[in-house]
Parts: structure tokens; sequence; C-alpha cells
């Protein structure tokens, strides 16, 4: 439960400071918040993903089997990372690549959610 916790205490790291750039009133405050998100929160966190699975030696945040967090981290992973409704998911991906069991894992958590994604129901915006 620490592991899964923690790695959600991680993930809501850095869906909050999106909140803060999708609602910001302000452009300077978007921008703010933007360039929080890029050089620190998402560093930062993937330095975390990239040391928890390093150090642990197993394929999801909490052991070896799937657990909750994993799925937040797939929610970031096909939400913000890859979609390209977001400006600043090319940011992310670029950053992705310096850290190899991180990018390997949250393109493992995509495989894992593609098929529930494949048969959802549209739903307009």
């Amino acid at each position: 439960m620490y592991r899964a916790d923690s790695a959600c205490d991680v993930y809501f790291d850095i869906f909050n400071q999106c909140g803060k750039i999708n609602f910001a009133p302000t452009d300077e405050t978007k921008k703010a918040a933007l360039d929080q998100l890029m050089s620190q929160i998402i560093p930062n966190s993937f330095k975390w993903l990239e040391n928890r699975l390093s150090k642990l030696n197993v394929k999801y945040v909490s052991g070896d089997n799937l657990c909750y967090a994993d799925f937040c981290w797939a929610s970031f992973m096909v939400t913000v990372a890859l979609n390209s409704n977001f400006p600043f998911s090319g940011g992310i991906q670029q950053q992705m690549a310096m850290y190899p069991k991180t990018k390997q894992y949250l393109e493992r958590m995509k495989e894992v959610v593609a098929p529930y994604v494949a048969v959802r129901l549209p739903r307009p915006f």
C-alpha cells in the first residue's frame, strides 16, 4: 500500500499542475504553471519513477502485479503525455525519452488500458 500510495502522490503532483495550467485565469499564470510543470514536476516525477522501477526491479509501481496506482499513471500516459490536444505533450515525451524504464513502464500501461479504451462508448465533450 505504501508503494502504491506514494506512486499516486507523485502522479497527483503532475495531475494537479496540469489542472493549474488548463484552468489558469491569465496567460501569465498559465505560462508560470507550465514552466514549473516542465522544469520541475515532470523531471522530478520521472526521476522518481525511474528510481523506483530500477531499485525494486519490478514491472509496475508497487511490484510485479498491477495495482490502482498503475491506472493513475496509465491515465497520465493516455490523457496527457500522448494526447496531441495538450500542447505540452511533446515536451513531456522528450523528457520521458531520458528515462528508459519510465518510458517502458508508461508504454506498458498504455498497452494495458488499450483494450478498455478501444471499446468505451464515445462521449461528446
